[in-house]
């Protein structure tokens, strides 16, 4: 049983606020585009938002709005995709651009697997609200655990003793040797844990807005996409173009192109780089 606020009453607007924010950093973290945000985000939660009315009048108990309001939109989500997808060719090319949704991998990753997410939720409740935290910045928001610490202002020390805490308590929850597979459902469990709480409000938000700046230049990739911002003196590069030259780079030959757009994406967000 979750540890959680079960509600028969509508939220406020702090709270959708909270479960808004919370759906489109899901959605970032799942890959989708800037613009596809944009154009459907809000609209998708409206409607999971018309529906958790539409359930509360019927007499229902919702167990956890946040969560509930954040799966119900990401459902919306899928049904918008396969509906896309069921079209006719010409009609998909016309509304190509519109969509912009994840292009690589199997599209059965982008399901979220609800039988292995209330698991998840179960073992992430039992967690100290300072481990929640650290995993909902760090797996989350994307952010690395000193990233993490500086946000909420720890020493380093305190933040990798709060995550490596974190993780093995999960993995004994669990039964499970890794949880590197369970990155972003850890981190949205921890999100949804923490939405609402009288002691920690919104912190995401707050954690992520206290140096916007800062924050994006804490990290050496987003750093080198600035510099190369600067270099072209235009709009910010494409991912691919960005992408081919850290190729060509040995210290980021690694990298991914999906990586490069996250990190690019939190530029955006900033309002670091020009649209």
């Amino acid at each position: 049983m979750f540890l959680v606020r079960t509600s028969t009453e509508e939220l406020n607007q702090e709270e959708l606020e909270e479960a808004r924010l919370g759906f489109v950093q899901f959605l970032r973290r799942k890959g989708f585009s800037t613009q596809f945000i944009e154009r459907h985000g809000d609209d998708l939660f409206a409607t999971a938002a018309l529906e958790y009315s539409r359930k509360l009048s019927e007499g229902e108990r919702i167990e956890s709005p946040t969560g509930w309001l954040i799966t119900c939109a990401w459902r919306r989500t899928m049904s918008q995709l396969e509906g896309e997808a069921r079209r006719p060719h010409l009609d998909a090319i016309d509304n190509a651009e519109e969509i912009e949704a994840p292009t690589s991998g199997d599209p059965e990753e982008l399901v979220l697997d609800e039988d292995r997410f209330r698991k998840v939720r179960e073992a992430v409740d039992k967690l100290s609200v300072n481990q929640q935290k650290i995993l909902a910045l760090s797996y989350f928001e994307g952010m690395t655990v000193r990233e993490a610490g500086r946000a909420l202002s720890w020493h380093a020390s305190k933040a990798q003793r709060a995550h490596e805490g974190a993780r093995q308590k999960l993995h004994d929850l669990l039964g499970v040797t890794s949880s590197d597979d369970l990155v972003l459902e850890v981190g949205l469990a921890a999100y949804i844990s923490l939405a609402g709480g009288a002691a920690t409000g919104n912190f995401l938000e707050r954690a992520s807005r206290k140096s916007a700046e800062g924050l994006a230049l804490t990290h050496p990739l987003r750093v080198r996409i600035l510099e190369m911002n600067i270099r072209m003196k235009s709009r910010p590069p494409s991912v691919e173009t960005m992408a081919t030259v850290f190729a060509d780079t040995p210290e980021y030959k690694h990298v991914k192109a999906a990586e490069v757009k996250y990190h690019r994406d939190l530029l955006l967000d900033a309002k670091l780089l020009p649209v």
